[in-house]
């Protein structure tokens, strides 16, 4: 436990050190929101079945028709995700644990994000993908979304944040 908070301590320093208070130029955003939460950070992703964060109607809203069932399969950084294979889009949600989050948090090509959760950001990783993080006071979620070119960012970055916002109200708090 005093190990687990004397590592906090040291990244937290070091982000002050390296001057990781923004995220590609935006200063990362504090709600009144934020201190509403506990919020507790853990190597250790929340125990979740990441494939009950989101029904599969739900990701048919935003995906069209899916190919198969939501499998568990693949991961995110160091928790588990599920697969929603569409058409011509494939959706990956995975629980990781909150350290992972904030360890990927000062990346240079990230975006900071408001009104998702109790942080969140996102990052482009090709014309095509998207990848969202998010978390509550316990628990971190990671969605990645790959579609066709011709969706514009604009759209699949909306269709992530909606999906993370409904991942989120099923993660622990």
């Amino acid at each position: 436990m005093i190990r687990d908070h004397a590592f906090i301590a040291c990244c937290g320093l070091l982000a002050l050190l390296t001057g990781c208070t923004q995220t590609s130029g935006e200063a990362v955003q504090q709600s009144t929101r934020h201190s509403e939460f506990s919020r507790e950070s853990s190597w250790v992703p929340a125990p979740v079945n990441p494939c009950m964060l989101l029904l599969a109607r739900e990701v048919e809203e935003a995906l069209g028709p899916l190919q198969k069932k939501p499998t568990v399969g693949g991961t995110a950084i160091d928790g588990t995700a599920c697969m929603y294979v569409g058409n011509t889009r494939v959706l990956s949600v995975g629980v990781l644990s909150t350290m992972a989050f904030e360890s990927r948090k000062c990346q240079p090509r990230n975006v900071a994000l408001a009104e998702i959760g109790v942080d969140a950001y996102a990052v482009a990783l090709s014309p095509a993908d998207i990848q969202l993080f998010a978390r509550t006071g316990q628990a971190a979620v990671m969605i990645t979304l790959t579609t066709e070119r011709a969706v514009s960012d604009m759209i699949r970055k909306q269709m992530v944040k909606d999906l993370a916002r409904i991942a989120l109200r099923r993660a622990p708090s």
